[in-house]
């Protein structure tokens, strides 16, 4: 698997966009007919105004966003977090992802949506692979659909965890 050439964010970076609009935002800028207006990104994001205005500047000052010409592009393509760290923004965002999740289900149609679960039996000693293929799947599926433009921003969360109440047994 080739390395991860994305940008690591430190944990004090992430701290600050650890709401989930920061990156609404970073990508919000690579849709056709963006406006670099608050009042238009706020409507396309479903957030306010100020959140708009306060998250925009926070992308300016931290670098992730510049001005060219009269455009607004991202210094970074994209970006990723650490692994292996139990930081509390990232268990945030996580919550915050089962919210959006939720209101997706509710109010985005189908066709526009995909919602699918699996039970299956695993050995814990086989999680490190499976997070592995987890962020190869990630990595591919990124590669093949994720445009440099494009009309909308979506979100992907996958997730792995246990049903049954983990045991120190094997």
């Amino acid at each position: 698997m080739p390395e991860d050439q994305r940008p690591t964010l430190s944990q004090d970076q992430f701290h600050l966009i650890s709401d989930w609009w920061y990156f609404g935002l970073l990508n919000l800028v690579k849709t056709r007919g963006f406006k670099n207006q608050a009042a238009w990104m706020a409507r396309r994001l479903g957030v306010s105004v100020e959140t708009v205005r306060e998250a925009w500047q926070r992308l300016f000052r931290l670098g992730y966003l510049e001005q060219n010409g009269t455009r607004v592009v991202r210094k970074h393509p994209s970006l990723k977090t650490t692994d292996k760290v139990m930081d509390l923004s990232i268990r945030k965002s996580h919550l915050t992802d089962l919210e959006l999740i939720e209101k997706a289900i509710f109010d985005a149609p189908y066709e526009l949506r995909d919602n699918t679960s699996c039970f299956f039996v695993i050995d814990k000693k086989d999680i490190p692979r499976a997070r592995e293929m987890i962020r190869l799947f990630q990595s591919q599926f990124l590669n093949e659909l994720g445009k440099e433009s494009g009309e909308e921003v979506y979100k992907m969360s996958i997730a792995l965890f246990p049903i049954t109440q983990v045991t120190g047994e094997q």
